[in-house]
């Protein structure tokens, strides 16, 4: 029914936010200096086709730039130079996954687990900054194993990878990923526990608590979410990324005000000391402070209407089996 589809909806857009970096655009100048360096680097790797750093230094900006399958050879060329370097393995697994060889993938990231799990010949212990590195390589691996995984259609294989990667390496990354993972294949419950517990440990992450809201809203506890919801939408005067732009008119093109030239003062007023020029149209793109919930209403009536079409399994249903062959909302 509707609600069933609004929450796999929400579900599916809650999984999409695990891959929130953001690939530049080929206009960019940022995009160009990448170009340029990539340039560099194939000639380099192309007259020293034996020296580790080049293969590997190439594969690392091709696999940044989304070019999986153009940084395998170079990759495989490395480790064969160096097979034992932990960040030319770990790149070489994530470009066969990125480029679908899922299998190969796999096998690379395990060998990093077992060569990690493996005590070390000729040293007795650790220091405590060893140890706690290689705890967050092991995690970062269990990571990119879920990753795996879940692309792979293991779905089950890939929540088992990331709450072990949650347990490594408590990041902001690991629990939300989990936690999205857990909420895509309708494991609810346990998704709310994940989203909760990430949210203690990263009160300020946005995403966290969106994941909980909607979470939350799967369970039918829409109080709650919409709690959570709106807690995700707080203001904080020392973001970043507000926004404020200028224009002359309102078709006109935005300007964005520099932002050291303003700031928020009292929570909801914007301040420029320079003073704001006459006739001029300012705006300020931010995250709102406890906005009302509103939309509520047709969101009840559009949840209604489906349940008496399609029905539901709510105890003391008011038309038991019964369908309703047609349903009129307005």
């Amino acid at each position: 029914n509707t609600v069933v589809r609004t929450k796999e909806s929400l579900a599916k857009d809650i999984a999409s936010l695990s891959a929130s970096g953001s690939k530049q655009s080929s206009g960019n100048p940022a995009s160009s200096s990448a170009d340029t360096a990539e340039r560099s680097l194939r000639a380099m790797a192309d007259r020293e086709p034996r020296d580790f750093d080049a293969n590997h230094s190439l594969g690392k900006v091709l696999v940044a730039n989304g070019k999986a399958g153009e940084a395998l050879p170079y990759l495989e060329r490395a480790s064969q130079l160096k097979p034992d370097d932990y960040e030319n393995t770990y790149l070489l697994a994530l470009a066969y996954a990125d480029a679908g060889q899922y299998q190969r993938a796999r096998a690379n990231a395990r060998a990093l687990l077992t060569v990690q799990e493996k005590p070390e010949q000729g040293v007795a212990q650790k220091d405590q900054a060893q140890k706690d590195q290689a705890q967050k390589d092991q995690a970062e691996v269990h990571h990119l194993l879920g990753d795996i995984e879940e692309k792979s259609g293991n779905p089950l294989e890939a929540v088992r990878q990331y709450q072990r990667a949650a347990e490594l390496g408590p990041s902001e990354s690991n629990f939300f990923n989990g936690g999205s993972e857990l909420l895509l294949h309708r494991a609810v419950e346990p998704a709310i526990e994940v989203f909760s517990k990430g949210n203690r440990l990263f009160p300020r992450s946005a995403r966290m608590l969106v994941g909980l809201g909607v979470a939350w809203y799967s369970n039918g506890s829409y109080v709650q979410a919409a709690q959570r919801l709106c807690e995700a939408s707080d203001l904080n005067p020392d973001d970043p990324n507000l926004t404020l732009t200028v224009r002359d008119r309102v078709e006109g093109p935005r300007t964005t005000v520099p932002r050291g030239d303003w700031h928020i003062e009292n929570g909801t007023n914007v301040a420029m000391p320079s003073g704001f020029e006459p006739g001029r149209i300012y705006e300020l793109v931010y995250n709102s402070e406890n906005p009302p919930v509103a939309g509520t209403g047709l969101a009840a009536i559009r949840d209604m209407v489906s349940f008496l079409k399609y029905g539901g399994n709510v105890e003391g249903a008011p038309f038991g089996d019964e369908r309703l062959p047609r349903a009129c909302r307005f």
